[in-house]
């Protein structure tokens, strides 16, 4: 399958978080003009050193304080309508394939094979997306054949102003839909995303399942910008950088054409490692490689650059890399190339989920205790209760926030038997509650 028919597009814009602490990094959300590497950086600047920007070489954020991982909340809707009789995601008339009408639903396992893929490659991020709330399938014909402006014939209203009533608070939700503005085949929009700060969801047509658009997607909002990015994100006509399409309203801004990749940090993404990209997706290619020499001649070679495993952490299978027509932000056609992060690209996105999406939070207790054991009665002079997580990644608290953890590291509590903060009265009726908190949660989130 033709990769371009895989690629989104991302409304803006930047966000005014406090900068992160790093003196190494930016954060991700403070301004537009915010910056990753080192200028001049190019692919022959590293030599012996995985071509690794050194001003990215390292992670800005801390270790998680237990396994590999912080863990990000996600909620899946899947929006359906059985009656539907026009093309479906399966059709691939106009992309040299065979036809396919009427519904089709889009499988769970197809699902968990996607987000199995996000995690993959996000893994280099330090990051895992799970799922926070029990994924839903909603019987909604309006939404299920997706309009974002007010021509939707089914009720002539924006669909992407309806599904808020969808939205799980500090959770990102994802919504599978059959189709974008009337396009329910092979072709056309298959997602976008928002660039932080913005409304915690992204929109995704069924055969987003396919290809790398849904980690393309997330990359646009964890703050990053296509590598070709030459455009200001923001309509220069209303101003609006929360709904309208750059790629329908573009503003141009400096493009990097020097050869030894100077500027890097004021032209295109302003991320070096990604390296001057004139967007490939009007470049025919008969693999994941360019004509080399590049043709038509460009500041530098896209096929020049490193993959490599282990850079920020060992245990992930999928590499980083500086190979420009991997990278998984650009508009590569060629289905199966974009593949990777750089490193660059993974300290932004770092940034921006400790910056910018620090208030994803999963506020279901289910998620570590077993059905019916998150609450207990006892009555009067009975010993405290024990309660038993599922994990010991966890930290016991007897206040909602502030306060000194109880107990960390452990999969059991017991609270203590007294009248103080943080105590168990057993000789007086009322409700008390404790709380815990993920130890590799990157905001507040006790639950």
């Amino acid at each position: 399958m033709n990769e371009a028919i895989q690629n989104g597009f991302v409304p803006p814009v930047g966000c005014g978080f406090t900068p992160s602490t790093s003196s190494q990094f930016k954060s991700a959300c403070t301004a537009r003009t915010d910056s990753y590497g080192t200028d001049c950086f190019n692919p022959t600047s590293a030599a012996g050193t995985n071509n690794i920007d050194p001003a990215c070489s390292v992670m800005s954020t801390p270790v998680p304080a237990c396994g590999t991982t912080f863990k990000v909340p996600i909620a899946i809707t899947v929006f359906e309508d059985p009656a539907w009789a026009g093309s479906n995601y399966l059709d691939f008339t106009n992309c040299g394939g065979g036809s396919s009408s009427g519904f089709v639903p889009l499988t769970d396992a197809d699902i968990d094979t996607k987000i199995a893929e996000l995690n993959a490659v996000y893994c280099n991020a330090n990051m895992e997306f799970y799922e926070c709330k029990t994924r839903q399938r909603v019987n909604d014909p309006d939404l299920y054949n997706w309009f974002d402006d007010p021509s939707d014939p089914e009720n002539g209203i924006n669909d992407d102003d309806e599904s808020a009533a969808y939205d799980n608070a500090n959770v990102i939700d994802i919504y599978f839909v059959g189709g974008i503005n009337g396009d329910h085949d092979c072709a056309g929009t298959t997602g976008y995303a928002r660039l932080p700060p913005s409304r915690d969801y992204f929109l995704m047509v069924y055969r987003g399942t396919f290809g790398t658009t849904f980690e393309h997607e997330f990359g646009h909002y964890f703050g990053l910008a296509h590598t070709h990015y030459n455009t200001v994100l923001i309509n220069p006509q209303t101003g609006n950088p929360g709904v309208d399409n750059p790629d329908t309203n573009p503003v141009t801004q400096p493009e990097n054409t020097d050869p030894s990749n100077c500027g890097c940090l004021t032209t295109d993404d302003r991320i070096c490692d990604t390296w001057p990209d004139p967007n490939f997706a009007a470049v025919a290619m008969s693999n994941c490689s360019f004509s080399s020499p590049p043709q038509p001649a460009l500041p530098i070679n896209p096929n020049l650059g490193t993959q490599t495993t282990g850079v920020f952490n060992p245990l992930c299978a999928e590499p980083v890399s500086t190979v420009l027509l991997s990278n998984i932000m650009g508009y590569n056609q060629f289905q199966g190339c974009r593949t990777t992060f750089s490193p660059c690209q993974l300290n932004k996105i770092q940034d921006a989920l400790f910056n910018c999406r620090s208030n994803l939070c999963c506020d279901d207790p289910i998620q570590y205790f077993a059905a019916g054991t998150e609450s207990v009665e006892i009555c009067a002079g009975d010993p405290a209760p024990i309660f038993t997580a599922n994990t010991d990644c966890v930290d016991w608290y007897g206040q909602a926030i502030a306060g000194t953890a109880l107990a960390s590291g452990v999969t059991t509590f017991a609270p203590t038997i007294g009248t103080g903060i943080g105590q168990l009265d057993n000789m007086t009726a009322g409700s008390y509650s404790f709380y815990v908190q993920d130890r590799n949660a990157f905001g507040d989130c006790r639950t």
